[in-house]
């Protein structure tokens, strides 16, 4: 991963091509790269005397502008790629961890990631994460995995590449949302963790529910969610997420344990997480911010205010669903 960085930046001529690096990384990344990439690139920060050696090659800009303007860029794409990893580095401080949770990613096809450590699976949890449009958890991807124990819990990230809700099925794994949901079940090799949970953020928010229900997970939450009521939720055969819902509760031989977030100052997503517990028991969650508004990106604040993780500990995570299960 950080060898491909360096190539990808060093093809990187202007700062929107860095971006594009830049949200590639951020999507894939473990918090262990996150570290290194950090580390590495501390010891190419400029010393103070390529400072003044760059502040003399501007004065000398007027007399070779074609020869600066290669030099400037080359300057400002090096820095951006800096500063780049110092804003995910001081998200990443903020969780408070003494050390990066140990994950390791493995690609179980071009849109699915499994995020998990060495060991039996017996004792863990599997996190099956269904990701919005940015194809993300409404953050960059080791940000949200350092909230997470890794020696206790696998995540398995399931990208939105088509941005459309996976109202039409999860990209390589098949073209119909129900068939991909009952293929999750043998390649994520479901039946050898101990418990397995959902979560869905925005346009994933839906598909997590529905796969919670339909495979009879132990927990799903989803934050910003759609509506099932929207008319684009119809898939294939002419059914809406309201006909697969009322299929799924009638038809469930375990009903998860369903919450339900949104942000407190976004009436959209109050009316959606409300019309999803029409179908299913529910607990609503409104979040919000003694320092500002809470609208659709409503994880985000929980990372400023230092409670994503309480939020997942006592919603998907939480161990009483082992004693309430029996197990």
């Amino acid at each position: 991963m950080i060898a491909l960085y360096y190539r990808l930046i060093r093809n990187s001529k202007t700062i929107n091509q860095l971006n594009m690096v830049k949200i590639a990384l951020e999507n894939r990344m473990t918090p262990l790269e996150l570290e290194t990439l950090k580390t590495e690139l501390s010891s190419k920060r400029p010393s103070k005397g390529q400072v003044l050696f760059n502040k003399c090659i501007k004065e000398l800009s007027r007399s070779f502008p074609v020869a600066f303007k290669t030099l400037q860029q080359n300057v400002n794409t090096s820095m951006a790629a800096i500063n780049m990893v110092d804003k995910l580095d001081i998200m990443y401080k903020q969780i408070g961890k003494p050390r990066p949770e140990p994950f390791t990613r493995h690609s179980l096809s071009r849109n699915i990631k499994l995020y998990a450590t060495e060991g039996e699976k017996s004792y863990k949890t599997l996190a099956i994460c269904f990701t919005g449009n940015a194809e993300r958890m409404m953050m960059p991807t080791p940000i949200f995995l350092q909230h997470i124990d890794a020696e206790r819990i696998d995540v398995a990230l399931i990208r939105n590449a088509k941005r459309n809700g996976f109202r039409k099925g999860i990209e390589g794994i098949t073209k119909n949302l129900e068939s991909s949901i009952d293929k999750l079940k043998d390649l994520l090799k479901i039946g050898k963790y101990r418990t397995v949970v959902a979560l869905g953020t925005s346009g994933g928010g839906l598909p997590a529910v529905l796969t919670a229900t339909r495979l009879g997970l132990d927990a799903v939450l989803s934050v910003g969610g759609n509506n099932p009521n929207d008319p684009h939720w119809q898939i294939e055969d002419n059914r809406t997420a309201c006909d697969l819902l009322r299929n799924y509760t009638n038809c469930a031989s375990k009903t998860p344990k369903t919450f339900l977030a949104f942000g407190a100052d976004f009436p959209k997503d109050k009316l959606s997480a409300e019309s999803l517990a029409e179908f299913i028991p529910a607990q609503l969650l409104p979040i919000t911010d003694p320092c500002g508004q809470v609208r659709h990106n409503a994880l985000f604040p929980l990372i400023k205010q230092g409670k994503l993780t309480e939020l997942l500990e006592t919603t998907i995570f939480d161990s009483s669903y082992l004693k309430k299960n029996g197990n």
